[in-house]
Formats: structure tokens, C-alpha cells, sequence
């Protein structure tokens, strides 16, 4: 799809993808956001 809809892989990077969370940020939940920081702090966690 991404591929379909932006033309080729090489158009997603990481500035790309925080904007694009950034703004979805305003349709998530507060319990919603909050499970999500909390897995993203477990994931910080199992990673060596």
C-alpha cells in the first residue's frame, strides 16, 4: 500500500513517520496513548 499510495519505500523515513504519529496523536484515546507509552517503555526495556 505504501508503495501504491507514495510512489516507492524510499519515500517514508523517520521525520516522515513521527509527523504522520504526531498528527494521529489527536484521534487516540488518553487510555489509548497511555498503553502505547507504556509498551513503547517495556520495549525500551527488552532491548539490549
Amino acid at each position: 500500500m505504501i508503495i501504491q499510495e507514495l510512489g516507492s519505500l524510499r519515500e517514508i523515513n523517520d521525520t516522515k513517520l513521527i509527523r504522520a504519529a504526531v498528527l494521529l496523536l489527536a484521534d487516540v484515546s488518553d487510555e489509548d496513548l497511555i498503553k502505547a507509552i507504556k509498551q513503547v517503555q517495556l520495549n525500551m526495556v527488552r532491548t539490549p
